[in-house]
């Protein structure tokens, strides 16, 4: 379960919106989440496109970026398709700056800089189920479950 008073909405090329605003309308967006404890040490990114045929109800695709973490351009790249097949479609942005390295990324946190497992409490897999919930709450979601797709990183 996300804050919402940490949920900043924020359309790509406009000023950001309380968390209390309306649903965002159809378009490519972005927004600002905080996580859970211990996932990451500071806010993450989304880019979404909310296609104009989609509902609520509607299916969800995540797109994950490679290892130049550049989630606007995969947005940009999917929106044409999220629009043609009615998908929402989320890009979560793990920055080098919340997540450095292949330690945070790549491998999720599942083990320290010394190779000890973490617990999951820990491992920052969970930024990509608080970015879908931020999504589904910034568009008025009610779809549970959501496709996945990544490459590369």
């Amino acid at each position: 379960m996300i804050d919402r008073r940490a949920l900043l909405l924020a359309p790509a090329a406009a000023a950001r919106q309380p968390a209390h605003a309306a649903s965002l309308p159809p378009g490519s967006h972005r927004i600002e989440v905080e996580g859970r404890r211990g996932t990451r040490p500071g806010p993450m990114v989304v880019d979404l496109h909310r296609p104009a045929g989609w509902r609520a109800g509607g299916p969800i695709v995540v797109v994950m970026h490679g290892n130049q973490r550049n989630p606007d351009l995969y947005r940009d790249a999917w929106a044409p398709h999220a629009e043609r097949l009615g998908f929402l479609l989320v890009c979560p942005g793990f920055d080098e700056a919340h997540f450095p390295g292949v330690r945070w990324y790549n491998y999720g946190n599942v083990v320290d800089q010394g190779g000890m497992p973490q617990p999951a409490t820990a491992w920052s897999f969970a930024a990509v189920d608080d970015a879908v919930d931020a999504v589904r709450a910034a568009c008025g979601a009610t779809q549970a479950d959501y496709a996945l797709y990544g490459h590369s990183a």
